[in-house]
């Protein structure tokens, strides 16, 4: 005789995870105080990493970042976030007025040792580079924006979008690596 089989049920599809933002203006916490929710590490010798009102894209504040000679570290000062997004898409949007000769870095990491890099800038000597290469020269004394956005985990594809706005609203697009 023929086998009976109890009706399949249908198994919901999970939804895309929705995509990540970090969003911080620093309009909402105290001048001098560090940035809400991130790390910070200073050593104390003139470096510093607080909110300040000298500079502000909008409003009236800006994280401020103060490098200061004999520090024993050539990345100090640093702050970072550590949002535990593990799947689906990050977007994270930021501005910068860079000074003459400064020296950014932007680079996402996640928490193992040694850890594994992703989307990683660096802004120096006027210029934007990414694993080496120069994207763009940057113009220093004015604010610059830029925008990452990747796939975390499963959603990853090996490669990452790069916005830059320019100065009188020139937009460079980038799909990195090449």
């Amino acid at each position: 005789a023929p086998v009976k089989y109890a009706a399949m049920k249908s198994v919901p599809i999970e939804p895309p995870p929705p995509v990540f933002e970090l969003r911080e203006g620093f309009e909402s916490q105290p001048l001098g105080t560090p940035p809400s929710f991130a790390k910070v590490v200073v050593e104390g010798k003139g470096d510093g990493i607080s909110v300040s009102n000298e500079k502000a894209l909008s409003g009236y504040a800006s994280l401020k970042l103060q490098d200061a000679t004999g520090l024993a570290q050539t990345f100090d000062p640093y702050f970072f976030y550590q949002p535990h997004h593990t799947k689906g898409v990050t977007r994270v949007r930021f501005a910068v007025w860079l000074e003459e000769g400064a020296n950014i870095h932007h680079e996402w990491r996640d928490g193992n040792l040694p850890y594994r890099a992703g989307p990683s800038l660096v802004m120096q000597n006027g210029s934007l580079q990414v694993a080496g290469r120069e994207l763009a020269k940057l113009p220093a004394k004015t604010w610059i924006k830029f925008g990452i956005e990747s796939g975390i985990g499963s959603q990853s594809t090996g490669s990452w979008k790069l916005t830059v706005t320019l100065p009188e609203g020139k937009l460079l697009e980038f799909t990195l690596p090449p």
